[in-house]
Protein backbone atom coordinates (compact mmCIF):
# COMPACT_ATOMS: atom_id res chain seq x y z
CA UNK A 1 0.00 0.00 0.00
CA UNK A 2 1.28 3.18 -1.12
CA UNK A 3 0.44 6.45 0.98
CA UNK A 4 0.12 9.95 -1.03
CA UNK A 5 2.66 12.37 0.35
CA UNK A 6 0.81 15.19 3.10
CA UNK A 7 2.80 17.93 0.90
CA UNK A 8 0.56 16.72 -2.05
CA UNK A 9 -2.58 16.07 -0.29
CA UNK A 10 -2.56 20.00 0.74
CA UNK A 11 -1.76 21.22 -2.75
CA UNK A 12 -4.67 19.25 -3.73
CA UNK A 13 -7.42 20.25 -1.06
CA UNK A 14 -6.72 23.88 -2.13
CA UNK A 15 -7.09 23.06 -5.73
CA UNK A 16 -10.65 22.34 -4.89
CA UNK A 17 -10.93 25.33 -2.93
CA UNK A 18 -10.12 27.78 -5.35
CA UNK A 19 -12.38 26.14 -8.78
CA UNK A 20 -15.22 26.24 -5.97
CA UNK A 21 -15.07 29.87 -5.74
CA UNK A 22 -13.97 30.45 -8.95
CA UNK A 23 -17.31 29.21 -9.45
CA UNK A 24 -19.55 30.95 -7.47
CA UNK A 25 -18.00 34.79 -6.54
CA UNK A 26 -20.89 36.35 -4.72
CA UNK A 27 -19.87 34.04 -1.76
CA UNK A 28 -16.86 36.41 -1.27
CA UNK A 29 -18.07 39.77 -2.64
CA UNK A 30 -20.74 39.96 -0.25
CA UNK A 31 -18.86 39.81 2.71
CA UNK A 32 -16.30 42.18 0.89
CA UNK A 33 -19.33 44.66 0.24
CA UNK A 34 -20.85 44.70 3.43
CA UNK A 35 -17.14 45.44 4.91
CA UNK A 36 -15.96 48.34 2.36
CA UNK A 37 -19.44 49.97 2.70
CA UNK A 38 -18.80 52.57 5.79
CA UNK A 39 -21.59 52.57 8.65
CA UNK A 40 -24.15 55.50 8.36
CA UNK A 41 -26.54 56.77 11.30
CA UNK A 42 -30.46 56.57 10.11
CA UNK A 43 -31.75 60.04 11.38
CA UNK A 44 -35.01 60.89 10.92
CA UNK A 45 -36.60 64.47 11.05
CA UNK A 46 -39.77 64.21 13.57
CA UNK A 47 -42.63 66.01 12.18
CA UNK A 48 -43.71 68.78 14.04
CA UNK A 49 -47.61 68.84 15.61
CA UNK A 50 -49.94 71.26 13.70
CA UNK A 51 -52.44 73.61 15.72
CA UNK A 52 -54.91 76.04 15.23
CA UNK A 53 -53.97 80.07 16.82
CA UNK A 54 -56.35 82.14 17.98
CA UNK A 55 -55.71 85.97 18.55
CA UNK A 56 -56.43 87.73 21.16
CA UNK A 57 -58.42 91.21 20.73
CA UNK A 58 -60.78 93.08 22.70
CA UNK A 59 -64.41 92.05 22.98
CA UNK A 60 -68.16 92.13 23.28
CA UNK A 61 -70.31 89.60 24.46
CA UNK A 62 -74.22 89.68 22.93
CA UNK A 63 -76.74 88.23 25.24
CA UNK A 64 -80.79 88.12 24.83
CA UNK A 65 -82.92 88.75 27.91
CA UNK A 66 -86.42 88.16 27.89
CA UNK A 67 -88.12 90.20 30.92
CA UNK A 68 -91.54 90.76 32.33
CA UNK A 69 -93.61 93.95 31.73
CA UNK A 70 -96.42 95.65 31.75
CA UNK A 71 -98.19 97.75 29.10
CA UNK A 72 -99.69 101.00 30.26
CA UNK A 73 -101.10 103.88 28.52
CA UNK A 74 -99.00 106.86 28.57
CA UNK A 75 -101.33 109.02 30.07
CA UNK A 76 -104.56 108.23 32.35
CA UNK A 77 -106.38 111.67 33.37
CA UNK A 78 -108.81 111.52 36.35
CA UNK A 79 -111.71 114.25 35.64
CA UNK A 80 -112.50 116.18 38.85
CA UNK A 81 -115.43 118.75 38.96
CA UNK A 82 -114.76 122.18 39.17
CA UNK A 83 -118.74 123.17 40.65
CA UNK A 84 -121.42 121.55 42.62
CA UNK A 85 -124.45 120.92 41.37
CA UNK A 86 -126.68 117.36 40.17
CA UNK A 87 -125.92 115.07 37.25
CA UNK A 88 -128.89 115.30 34.94
CA UNK A 89 -126.66 114.15 32.01
CA UNK A 90 -124.59 110.67 32.57
CA UNK A 91 -122.14 110.57 29.21
CA UNK A 92 -120.18 107.31 28.01
CA UNK A 93 -119.53 103.99 30.17
CA UNK A 94 -116.15 102.44 31.08
CA UNK A 95 -114.81 100.98 27.98
CA UNK A 96 -116.08 103.35 25.55
CA UNK A 97 -114.03 105.28 23.43
CA UNK A 98 -114.20 109.31 23.63
CA UNK A 99 -113.19 111.78 21.53
CA UNK A 100 -111.47 115.32 22.45
CA UNK A 101 -114.20 118.09 23.55
CA UNK A 102 -116.57 115.45 23.76
CA UNK A 103 -119.38 115.52 26.59
CA UNK A 104 -118.75 113.91 29.63
CA UNK A 105 -120.94 114.51 32.02
CA UNK A 106 -124.02 117.85 32.11
CA UNK A 107 -124.63 119.48 35.83
CA UNK A 108 -127.45 121.32 36.38
CA UNK A 109 -126.55 124.77 35.29
CA UNK A 110 -129.91 126.78 36.05
CA UNK A 111 -128.92 128.20 38.71
CA UNK A 112 -125.41 129.32 37.71
CA UNK A 113 -127.25 130.47 34.26
CA UNK A 114 -129.47 132.81 36.09
CA UNK A 115 -126.45 134.67 38.01
CA UNK A 116 -124.97 134.60 34.57
CA UNK A 117 -127.83 136.88 33.05
CA UNK A 118 -127.78 138.66 36.14
CA UNK A 119 -124.11 139.85 35.76
CA UNK A 120 -124.79 140.98 32.49
CA UNK A 121 -127.79 143.23 32.66
CA UNK A 122 -125.88 144.27 35.48
CA UNK A 123 -123.05 145.10 33.29
CA UNK A 124 -125.40 146.88 30.58
CA UNK A 125 -126.37 149.12 33.09
CA UNK A 126 -122.95 149.97 34.41
CA UNK A 127 -122.47 150.51 30.60
CA UNK A 128 -125.45 153.08 29.99
CA UNK A 129 -124.46 154.78 33.01
CA UNK A 130 -120.76 155.36 31.78
CA UNK A 131 -122.30 156.48 28.41
CA UNK A 132 -124.28 159.27 30.21
CA UNK A 133 -122.07 160.68 32.58
CA UNK A 134 -119.59 160.81 29.06
CA UNK A 135 -122.42 162.96 27.67
CA UNK A 136 -122.73 165.44 30.88
CA UNK A 137 -118.72 165.45 31.34
CA UNK A 138 -118.58 167.31 27.64
CA UNK A 139 -121.17 169.99 28.88
CA UNK A 140 -119.20 170.10 32.09
CA UNK A 141 -122.41 168.75 34.00
CA UNK A 142 -120.58 165.64 35.10
CA UNK A 143 -117.18 165.90 37.60
CA UNK A 144 -113.91 163.71 36.52
CA UNK A 145 -114.32 161.37 40.10
CA UNK A 146 -118.19 160.46 38.94
CA UNK A 147 -116.57 159.85 35.32
CA UNK A 148 -114.16 157.82 37.22
CA UNK A 149 -116.24 155.98 38.80
CA UNK A 150 -118.28 154.90 36.38
CA UNK A 151 -115.74 153.52 34.48
CA UNK A 152 -114.80 151.37 37.80
CA UNK A 153 -117.86 150.09 37.98
CA UNK A 154 -118.04 149.12 34.03
CA UNK A 155 -114.93 147.06 34.44
CA UNK A 156 -115.56 145.16 37.96
CA UNK A 157 -119.58 144.26 36.03
CA UNK A 158 -117.60 142.66 33.40
CA UNK A 159 -114.89 141.00 35.33
CA UNK A 160 -118.52 139.39 37.24
CA UNK A 161 -119.76 138.39 33.90
CA UNK A 162 -116.52 136.46 32.76
CA UNK A 163 -116.79 135.16 36.04
CA UNK A 164 -120.11 133.82 35.87
CA UNK A 165 -119.75 132.62 32.43
CA UNK A 166 -116.71 130.72 33.75
CA UNK A 167 -118.88 128.83 36.48
CA UNK A 168 -121.32 128.11 34.02
CA UNK A 169 -119.25 126.75 31.96
CA UNK A 170 -117.91 124.07 34.33
CA UNK A 171 -121.44 122.46 34.62
CA UNK A 172 -120.18 121.23 31.30
CA UNK A 173 -117.84 118.46 31.74
CA UNK A 174 -115.79 117.39 28.59
CA UNK A 175 -112.92 115.23 27.10
CA UNK A 176 -109.79 116.73 27.31
CA UNK A 177 -107.95 114.03 24.75
CA UNK A 178 -109.16 110.95 22.68
CA UNK A 179 -109.06 108.16 24.73
CA UNK A 180 -111.11 105.54 26.51
CA UNK A 181 -113.22 105.87 29.88
CA UNK A 182 -111.48 103.68 32.26
CA UNK A 183 -113.27 104.84 35.60
CA UNK A 184 -116.90 106.56 35.79
CA UNK A 185 -117.39 107.45 39.86
CA UNK A 186 -120.98 108.88 39.25
CA UNK A 187 -124.63 108.26 37.80
CA UNK A 188 -127.31 110.66 36.76
CA UNK A 189 -129.04 112.53 39.64
CA UNK A 190 -126.07 111.57 41.95
CA UNK A 191 -125.01 115.68 43.60
CA UNK A 192 -121.63 116.40 43.26
CA UNK A 193 -119.17 118.72 45.25
CA UNK A 194 -116.24 120.70 44.13
CA UNK A 195 -113.03 118.52 43.22
CA UNK A 196 -115.24 114.91 43.01
CA UNK A 197 -113.37 112.46 41.09
CA UNK A 198 -116.04 111.98 38.14
CA UNK A 199 -114.18 109.40 36.37
CA UNK A 200 -111.04 108.62 34.32
CA UNK A 201 -109.60 108.60 30.82
CA UNK A 202 -106.75 106.68 29.34
CA UNK A 203 -104.95 108.57 26.41
CA UNK A 204 -104.78 105.70 23.82
CA UNK A 205 -102.12 107.45 21.63
CA UNK A 206 -99.12 106.61 23.13
CA UNK A 207 -98.42 104.12 25.56
CA UNK A 208 -95.41 102.64 27.78
CA UNK A 209 -93.87 99.25 29.02
CA UNK A 210 -92.97 99.20 32.88
CA UNK A 211 -89.98 96.50 33.55
CA UNK A 212 -87.33 96.06 36.34
CA UNK A 213 -83.96 94.70 35.48
CA UNK A 214 -80.83 94.06 38.17
CA UNK A 215 -78.58 97.33 38.13
CA UNK A 216 -75.47 95.47 37.04
CA UNK A 217 -77.11 95.70 33.31
CA UNK A 218 -77.32 99.63 33.47
CA UNK A 219 -74.23 99.65 31.65
CA UNK A 220 -75.72 97.65 28.56
CA UNK A 221 -79.00 99.08 29.13
CA UNK A 222 -77.92 102.31 28.28
CA UNK A 223 -77.39 102.34 24.33
CA UNK A 224 -79.91 99.79 24.20
CA UNK A 225 -81.18 99.67 20.52
CA UNK A 226 -85.24 99.43 20.01
CA UNK A 227 -86.49 96.19 21.37
CA UNK A 228 -89.37 93.99 20.63
CA UNK A 229 -92.52 93.92 23.18
CA UNK A 230 -95.07 90.79 22.81
CA UNK A 231 -98.30 90.44 24.73
CA UNK A 232 -100.12 87.24 25.01
CA UNK A 233 -103.74 89.36 24.79
CA UNK A 234 -102.63 91.09 21.71
CA UNK A 235 -101.02 87.90 19.32
CA UNK A 236 -101.26 89.50 16.11
CA UNK A 237 -99.71 92.78 17.19
CA UNK A 238 -95.78 93.86 17.34
CA UNK A 239 -94.83 96.31 19.35
CA UNK A 240 -91.67 97.99 18.98
CA UNK A 241 -90.03 100.09 22.00
CA UNK A 242 -87.37 102.12 23.40
CA UNK A 243 -86.22 102.99 26.61
CA UNK A 244 -87.56 106.26 27.47
CA UNK A 245 -85.91 106.86 31.32
CA UNK A 246 -84.51 104.53 34.55
CA UNK A 247 -86.45 105.19 37.81
CA UNK A 248 -83.84 107.11 40.31
CA UNK A 249 -84.74 104.56 43.42
CA UNK A 250 -82.89 101.06 43.35
CA UNK A 251 -84.21 98.68 45.22
CA UNK A 252 -82.61 97.44 48.17
CA UNK A 253 -83.17 94.17 48.61
CA UNK A 254 -83.41 93.12 44.72
CA UNK A 255 -81.20 95.42 43.53
CA UNK A 256 -83.27 95.87 40.68
CA UNK A 257 -84.18 99.37 39.34
CA UNK A 258 -87.60 99.96 37.14
CA UNK A 259 -87.31 101.08 33.84
CA UNK A 260 -89.54 102.77 31.73
CA UNK A 261 -90.03 102.37 27.29
CA UNK A 262 -92.28 104.36 25.03
CA UNK A 263 -93.94 102.13 22.22
CA UNK A 264 -93.04 103.82 18.91
CA UNK A 265 -95.69 105.02 17.56
CA UNK A 266 -98.45 105.45 15.96
CA UNK A 267 -99.88 102.53 16.92
CA UNK A 268 -103.90 101.39 16.60
CA UNK A 269 -104.93 102.25 19.73
CA UNK A 270 -105.24 99.36 22.74
CA UNK A 271 -108.59 99.24 24.62
CA UNK A 272 -106.33 98.07 27.69
CA UNK A 273 -103.90 99.35 30.29
CA UNK A 274 -101.58 96.82 32.45
CA UNK A 275 -101.38 94.12 30.16
CA UNK A 276 -98.82 91.83 31.10
CA UNK A 277 -96.17 91.51 28.44
CA UNK A 278 -92.24 90.43 28.17
CA UNK A 279 -89.71 92.89 26.41
CA UNK A 280 -86.80 90.76 24.52
CA UNK A 281 -83.54 92.51 24.96
CA UNK A 282 -80.49 92.68 22.90
CA UNK A 283 -77.57 93.52 25.42
CA UNK A 284 -73.63 94.45 24.28
CA UNK A 285 -71.92 93.66 27.41
CA UNK A 286 -67.96 94.28 27.46
CA UNK A 287 -66.58 91.15 27.72
CA UNK A 288 -62.47 92.44 27.56
CA UNK A 289 -59.79 89.51 27.15
CA UNK A 290 -62.29 86.44 26.28
CA UNK A 291 -60.29 83.32 24.54
CA UNK A 292 -61.90 79.72 23.56
CA UNK A 293 -62.94 77.75 26.81
CA UNK A 294 -60.48 74.93 24.77
CA UNK A 295 -57.44 76.73 25.22
CA UNK A 296 -57.18 76.84 28.83
CA UNK A 297 -54.98 74.10 30.29
CA UNK A 298 -55.26 72.87 33.84
CA UNK A 299 -52.25 71.15 34.93
CA UNK A 300 -51.00 70.30 39.35
CA UNK A 301 -54.04 73.16 40.18
CA UNK A 302 -52.42 75.42 37.99
CA UNK A 303 -54.43 77.39 34.62
CA UNK A 304 -51.99 78.22 31.79
CA UNK A 305 -52.23 78.65 27.97
CA UNK A 306 -49.83 78.20 25.03
CA UNK A 307 -48.43 81.03 23.03
CA UNK A 308 -47.28 80.96 20.05
CA UNK A 309 -43.96 82.58 18.60
CA UNK A 310 -44.06 83.93 15.30
CA UNK A 311 -40.31 84.20 14.83
CA UNK A 312 -39.13 81.19 16.02
CA UNK A 313 -42.16 78.81 15.54
CA UNK A 314 -41.93 77.50 19.10
CA UNK A 315 -44.67 77.67 21.78
CA UNK A 316 -44.27 78.71 25.40
CA UNK A 317 -46.46 77.86 28.04
CA UNK A 318 -48.04 80.93 30.15
CA UNK A 319 -50.36 80.94 33.67
CA UNK A 320 -53.71 82.87 33.31
CA UNK A 321 -56.14 84.36 35.23
CA UNK A 322 -59.15 83.23 34.59
CA UNK A 323 -62.53 85.05 35.00
CA UNK A 324 -66.18 84.61 34.10
CA UNK A 325 -66.84 81.14 32.16
CA UNK A 326 -69.53 82.10 28.97
CA UNK A 327 -70.77 79.46 26.32
CA UNK A 328 -67.94 78.69 24.63
CA UNK A 329 -65.26 81.06 25.98
CA UNK A 330 -63.69 82.40 28.79
CA UNK A 331 -62.80 85.55 30.72
CA UNK A 332 -59.02 85.71 31.01
CA UNK A 333 -58.03 88.66 34.29
CA UNK A 334 -54.56 88.91 34.07
CA UNK A 335 -51.63 86.81 31.70
CA UNK A 336 -52.18 88.06 28.51
CA UNK A 337 -52.34 91.22 26.49
CA UNK A 338 -54.18 91.92 23.21
CA UNK A 339 -52.67 90.54 19.73
CA UNK A 340 -51.68 87.38 21.99
CA UNK A 341 -51.35 83.96 19.47
CA UNK A 342 -53.45 81.43 21.71
CA UNK A 343 -53.34 77.66 20.55
CA UNK A 344 -56.62 76.52 21.28
CA UNK A 345 -56.63 73.14 18.73
CA UNK A 346 -54.10 70.86 18.72
CA UNK A 347 -52.65 70.54 22.56
CA UNK A 348 -52.12 66.84 22.63
CA UNK A 349 -48.55 65.87 23.71
CA UNK A 350 -47.36 70.15 23.35
CA UNK A 351 -44.44 71.03 25.48
CA UNK A 352 -43.00 74.49 26.38
CA UNK A 353 -40.50 75.84 23.90
CA UNK A 354 -41.36 72.91 21.10
CA UNK A 355 -41.41 74.01 17.36
CA UNK A 356 -45.23 73.59 15.87
CA UNK A 357 -46.75 73.79 12.53
CA UNK A 358 -50.13 76.34 11.87
CA UNK A 359 -52.97 74.79 10.28
CA UNK A 360 -54.57 78.41 10.08
CA UNK A 361 -51.56 80.71 8.96
CA UNK A 362 -53.82 83.28 7.64
CA UNK A 363 -54.50 84.86 11.32
CA UNK A 364 -50.63 85.47 11.10
CA UNK A 365 -51.13 87.89 8.55
CA UNK A 366 -54.29 89.70 11.24
CA UNK A 367 -53.70 92.56 13.40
Amino acid sequence: MKFIPILSLITLLLLCSTHSLANNPSATAAPNAAAAEPDKPSKKKKKRPAVSLFRLKPSSLTTQRRLNARLLADKQIKIFSQSEGTVIQNGPNIASAVNKDQLLIQLDDRSYRLDYEQQVIQLKQKEQELQRLQKLAKKNLATAEELSLAQTNLKLAQNAVARQKLLLSYTRITSPLNGIVTEKKVEAGDVVSRHTHLMSIMDTSAYNVIFTASEHLLPSLSNLEPFDVSCEALPSRRLTARIDRFYPQVDSLTGLITIEAVIDGPITPIPYTGLNCQVQLTLVEEAGMRIPLAAVRYENNATSVFIYDPLTHKISRRSVQTGKTYDQSIAIKQGLAYNDLIIHKGHYGLKHGQEVMVNNPTILQQR
